[in-house]
């Protein structure tokens, strides 16, 4: 499976933390990540040991806890392998939970590390801030973004590379 580069998946983390206005620490989720997702995108997990995907994406959202932050909005779990659908949903989870919905904490050295590099998170989404790939009207206008269907079709160009890891450079 494709890999997310950290400083790529610490960026998207901490830019859905804006955006929903939950303070998700980037650095911290990206720690969290190698002991949930792996930092790989098209990640599902069977937690429960059935045979059947439980948990979705980079950052692990779990069926069926994921469903009341925004998962059946965004088109359901399989969408979840999305980073971006994953990390907003994993932002608003963070919003009301701080870290408790994720178990594979044990790289986290810190659990409030926000990202501080200087990679500018619209250079892996085509130019597009946070929202926009996301599908939402502008950054910032949550709660229109969060009451709409996501339309279908946002495309994330650096969700196919394999070579050396997922981002630009």
């Amino acid at each position: 499976l494709p890999l997310l580069k950290p400083y790529v998946g610490a960026a998207l983390a901490e830019a859905a933390g804006r955006y929903t206005g939950t303070g998700m620490p980037g650095e911290t989720m990206w720690q969290m990540t190698k002991g949930e997702g792996g930092g790989k995108p098209g990640s599902m997990g069977d937690d429960n040991g059935d045979g059947q995907p439980d948990g979705y994406g980079w950052l692990a959202i779990t069926r069926p806890w994921g469903d009341s932050y925004g998962v059946t909005k965004l088109g359901g779990y399989e969408q979840m392998l999305n980073p971006v659908k994953n990390a907003y949903v994993a932002a608003r989870m963070y919003g009301a939970r701080g870290l408790d919905p994720w178990y594979g904490d044990s790289h986290v050295t810190d659990r409030n590390k926000h990202y501080t590099g200087n990679y500018d998170i619209r250079s892996a989404l085509g130019g597009k801030s946070f929202g926009e790939a996301l599908g939402a009207p502008k950054e910032g206008e949550n709660s229109k973004a969060e009451s709409e269907p996501m339309p279908k079709g946002v495309k994330i160009p650096w969700v196919t590379s394999t070579a050396g890891g997922i981002g630009p450079g």
